[in-house]
């Protein structure tokens, strides 16, 4: 069984078509000039943030978060590490044990 109809496309690219495009016909829930993070913010919260206060709170807080960690990891890396004994070079042995004691 062989399907010989031919289909017409001709009409799919014309912007003068009677049908919406889907930019035209959804309508949009945010405010002219709502920053695109906080559009990501609501559209990928899977409906936990629902307005653009909740989202710049969100923001605020991770930024905030991210601040608190980043202070953190770098206060640890210039923390001062234990002190060791100094070498003395006057002293036999540089001020360590004989290392005859440990044969």
């Amino acid at each position: 069984m062989l399907n010989n109809e031919k289909i017409d496309l001709s009409d799919v690219g014309d912007s003068d078509s009677s049908s919406p495009s889907l930019e035209e016909s959804a309508p949009s829930k945010f405010q002219p000039g709502t920053p695109i993070l906080i559009r990501w913010v609501i559209k990928f919260s899977g409906g936990m943030i629902e307005n653009e206060r909740q989202a710049d709170y969100l923001l605020i807080g991770f930024t905030i978060l991210i601040t608190i960690i980043s202070l953190f990891l770098v206060f640890s890396i210039f923390k001062e590490s234990p002190r060791q004994e100094p070498y003395r070079p006057d002293t036999k042995y540089g001020g360590q044990e004989n290392p005859e004691q440990f044969e």
